[in-house]
């Protein structure tokens, strides 16, 4: 049986948790957006209930490259790098596996970041997400927004 194409592969939806740069609130252990999953493109959408607590009403991903990086603690999940006005930030997801396996049938390259985040249980807010080193992205470093790449150690 031949594999559906992206195009017709129906959205995928995830609760997420949006870690936002320079912003002085990041909630924790529960859902602030939705997260949808299509052919080519991933949507973020505050909450209504969060949206006022978000600086964006909506983030639409279209980079082809799509970079994954773990959280240690204390909820082990995943974070989807995102750019929001030209700065690192993230989605974080709980059931990553199912992100993790879906999004090359949605289209999308994915690279797994050494970079493993984490955030003290005292702290109300998700990991703030790693720059990725060059040699990590390789040759899809164009295929990436530019906040997501290391400063160089030259």
């Amino acid at each position: 049986m031949d594999e559906p194409a992206p195009a017709d592969l129906e959205p995928l939806y995830f609760r997420s948790n949006v870690w936002e740069p320079g912003h002085a609130l990041h909630l924790r252990g529960m859902s602030t957006c939705d997260l949808w999953i299509e052919a080519g493109r991933i949507s973020i959408r505050p909450k209504s209930r969060f949206a006022h607590w978000y600086n964006f009403e909506q983030i639409d991903y279209r980079w082809p490259t799509v970079v994954l990086q773990r959280s240690v603690a204390p909820l082990g999940g995943i974070g989807l790098l995102v750019d929001i006005d030209g700065r690192l930030g993230a989605a974080w997801v709980e059931r990553r596996r199912s992100v993790a396996a879906n999004l090359d049938a949605y289209g999308f390259n994915v690279i797994h970041s050494p970079g493993r985040t984490w955030a003290p249980r005292w702290t109300p807010r998700p990991g703030k997400p790693l720059p990725v080193p060059r040699d990590v992205l390789g040759s899809h470093i164009a295929e990436v927004p530019p906040s997501f790449v290391a400063p160089s150690s030259d």
